[in-house]
């Protein structure tokens, strides 16, 4: 995944270690800038699940991952952006995606994602 060079940024919900519901915390990133093949989708919804606490909190370690860790797999927005490639999709559309491939960075609690 590539980020915007641009200067662009967006908020997102991070932990950049393990542990409780503590380590969240609101932060800006750079906004996603979709490689070949993908898209980058503004946030309108996203869900978090069981798993995504169980990995906040360290007990799936074995999965991989880097820090810092936006949550979060399952979102739904619109897409702002197309990658090199891209025919199925057009800017605007209403998406829904799961995004677990691309943790550790791109999790669903974002302004915008690659899907």
């Amino acid at each position: 995944v590539k980020m915007a060079a641009t200067g662009a940024t967006m908020k997102a919900i991070v932990y950049e270690a393990y542990g409780e519901s503590s380590v969240l915390k609101e932060t800006t990133v750079p906004v996603p800038v979709p490689g070949a093949g993908e898209v980058t989708i503004q946030a309108k919804s996203i869900g978090v699940n069981p798993v995504d606490w169980k990995l906040r909190a360290g007990y799936i370690q074995a999965w991989p991952q880097a820090f810092p860790i936006i949550p979060g797999w399952d979102v739904a927005g619109v897409v702002t952006a197309l990658g090199e490639g891209v025919t199925d999709f057009v800017v605007g559309d209403e998406v829904y995606a799961y995004t677990r491939p691309l943790q550790p960075f791109e999790g669903g609690p974002a302004d915008a994602k690659i899907g």
